[in-house]
């Protein structure tokens, strides 16, 4: 569903996933204001319906490689997603082990490819303030 230019570009959006509340979206695009081969932007529902203009989640979450498909926690806490970066990095990222206790194949198709996560309150410093 096209939700208007707040959100939709001539880029192209995809991988988006909704917020256990329904109060964000979450999803991943290739803007030419990316800061690599494709990012992850945040939109938030507004009281009146509409969504507000689609954000960058900056350099916390995306980097100069590829990250898509985002998935927030049941629980609202936590957002996980996949890149394609250099294993040596800050952000966590899940550990030996945890793929195949989730029930996740291990990817040998993909070895560059991991996921990691990030607490939502990260999310929640480009939520617009209520006035």
């Amino acid at each position: 569903m096209n939700l208007g230019p707040a959100i939709n570009s001539e880029a192209g959006e995809g991988d988006s996933c909704i917020s256990p509340d329904g109060g964000y979206l979450v999803f991943s695009s290739r803007r030419e204001e990316g800061l690599g081969n494709g990012d992850l932007y945040v939109s938030f529902k507004l009281a009146d319906g509409s969504w507000t203009k689609a954000q960058n989640l900056g350099p916390t979450v995306n980097t100069e490689h590829l990250e898509f498909c985002p998935s927030v926690s049941r629980d609202g806490k936590y957002l996980f997603f996949t890149s394609n970066r250099p294993k040596q990095t800050k952000i966590p990222r899940f550990r030996s082990g945890a793929r195949e206790a989730l029930g996740l194949a291990p990817n040998p198709g993909r070895p560059d490819l991991d996921i990691y996560w990030v607490d939502v309150c990260h999310l929640d410093k480009l939520r617009p303030k209520a006035e």
